[in-house]
């Protein structure tokens, strides 16, 4: 690890790093067959740094990118990085309305994006009525960034201080539009391990997240550190996943929860899955069910659910040591594992009411302060998350146990209170996913007067398991639950029930769609 001490500054460890592993393959492409060493991503990424350079880009310019994973998609972030620039990055699937709100906000200088999103990139930079210099990845116009360059051999990395930003990430946008989040370089530090003798034995990772999502970040930072691959993809496309496992060897991946079950609906019978040894799981809410299926499929790989959030700038709590801890996580496969205290970071469980902490096994929420925190909201006030100790407001509803593991069990904002009691929407929407005739289902309160909020559910039904009526469905579940928490304002079944990318649930777009 770098020496606390020193100075974290991205742009640096990632040069160093790729001078260090130059001989290995980085990135091997599953849709066109490709594979980008270290040593080629590290020239491209010079030579667009040193373009940008001649370009006159300021410390103040934003370079932004929307693009799918493929080959150039990292480059124009590294090659920013090396200069001390801040990047903000779009995906292609996001809505138009988000867009547009996130394009008045960055307000980038350029941004690259892929031939197939250009058309619609321009209508959204024009109706934000900003003047954007767009270039499409692998036109003349972006090639001409990667031209060769006499200055290439003396490149080195401009130096910046580890608070400075390195990089605007969104909220994921559940109950309103994404905000932007900062993060420092240092907010990287817990998972960028620089290491000060060469990784032995490199292994590829599999991911799917796009430069949109922070986990694509993190998971180059853990790869071009320790010397790693990855496996990159266009698309999740369950089928091809499991063959590209077996093609390339796949060592460890990300799967959140959805993602999960779409991949385990179409497991096939045959399958070399033996190189899967670490699945970590986690960003949206985990059923026993899956966590079980998962370590099924995956028999020789260890299967961790954990807890991160775009604020925190990665992971921080998990079972971080697979050789010691897993035997602990597989006793308790709802816990997201314990936080990271070598890394300094300070946490606790508030009271909702009183904002004191609490003891084990008392629910509250979690608060967590770090250095790896962000730095703030960008161009928003942002006093309001936390607390007056400086603690960061999660916004997650969790508890702990008496080996301080922790267990996330909501969002806040969607908890309410009726009859006097806090009723957490997360436990009432598994009764109802336990269903066989219940695809989706979300539950939120309506306003009930005296009562508080009178809980309701939102179903999709699943068209292969058949029909049930509402009062059937209403009563499978009270028979389930505490008297707080029946259904006691019914059930509205809707055709699809909203997603961002990533889905979790779209709860204003929800409400919106069911009201009128």
């Amino acid at each position: 690890m770098t020496d606390s001490k020193e100075n974290f500054c991205l742009g640096e460890i990632y040069f160093k790093a790729l001078h260090l592993y130059k001989e290995r393959n980085l990135m091997y492409i599953a849709d066109t067959d490709e594979v980008v060493t270290y040593n080629e991503f590290l020239s491209l990424c010079v030579r667009m740094a040193l373009k940008l350079k001649k370009k006159g880009f300021k410390r103040t310019d934003i370079i932004s990118t929307c693009t799918y994973n493929q080959k150039y998609g990292m480059v124009p972030i590294i090659a920013a990085q090396f200069l001390g620039l801040v990047t903000a990055n779009f995906d292609p699937r996001i809505s138009r309305t988000e867009t547009i709100h996130l394009l008045k906000l960055i307000e980038p200088r350029t941004l690259f994006v892929v031939e197939q999103s250009s058309g619609f990139m321009e209508e959204c930079v024009k109706e934000a009525g900003l003047e954007v210099d767009i270039v499409v990845f692998e036109s003349d116009r972006f090639f001409e960034y990667l031209r060769a360059d006499e200055d290439e051999s003396t490149f080195y990395p401009e130096i910046v201080d580890e608070n400075d930003t390195a990089l605007i990430a969104f909220s994921s946008g559940t109950t309103g539009l994404p905000k932007g989040i900062c993060l420092s370089h240092r907010s990287f530090k817990i998972d960028a391990q620089v290491l000060h003798k060469i990784n032995p034995n490199p292994v590829k990772s599999l991911l799917f997240a796009s430069n949109y999502w922070i986990s694509a970040h993190i998971n180059f930072s853990r790869s071009v550190t320790n010397g790693n691959g990855t496996v990159v993809c266009k698309e999740f496309e369950p089928k091809s996943v499991w063959k590209i496992i077996e093609k390339y060897k796949v060592f460890s991946m990300f799967l959140p929860p959805y993602l999960a079950r779409e991949l385990l609906k179409v497991k096939p019978e045959r399958c070399d899955v033996s190189s899967v040894r670490y699945i970590a799981t986690g960003s949206c809410p985990l059923t026993l069910e899956t966590m079980l299926d998962l370590r099924e499929a995956f028999p020789q790989g260890q299967v961790f659910n954990v807890y991160s959030q775009t604020e925190f700038g990665g992971t921080i709590i998990c079972f971080f040591h697979p050789a010691f801890e897993y035997e602990e996580q597989v006793k308790k496969p709802m816990s997201s594992g314990k936080f990271r205290d070598s890394f300094g970071i300070q946490w606790k469980i508030a009271d909702l009411d009183s904002e004191k902490p609490l003891g084990p096994f008392e629910r509250g929420e979690l608060r967590i302060k770090s250095d790896s925190l962000m730095k703030g909201y960008y161009k928003m006030d942002s006093s309001h998350v936390y607390d007056s100790e400086g603690y960061l407001k999660t916004g997650d509803i969790a508890y702990y146990d008496e080996d301080k593991c922790i267990y996330i069990l909501d969002r806040v904002k969607e908890m309410f209170k009726c009859k006097g009691f806090h009723v957490i929407p997360a436990v009432i929407e598994n009764v109802l996913k336990s269903h066989p005739a219940v695809k989706d289902a979300v539950v939120v309160g309506t306003p009930h007067g005296e009562e508080g909020f009178h809980p309701m559910g939102i179903v999709q039904l699943n068209d292969e398991r058949g029909s049930i009526d509402e009062a059937d469905l209403v009563n499978y579940v009270n028979e389930r639950v505490a008297d707080y928490q029946k259904l006691r304002a019914g059930i509205k079944f809707v055709s699809c029930i909203p997603k961002t990318v990533t889905a979790k649930t779209k709860t204003s777009d929800l409400l919106q769609a069911i009201n009128h």
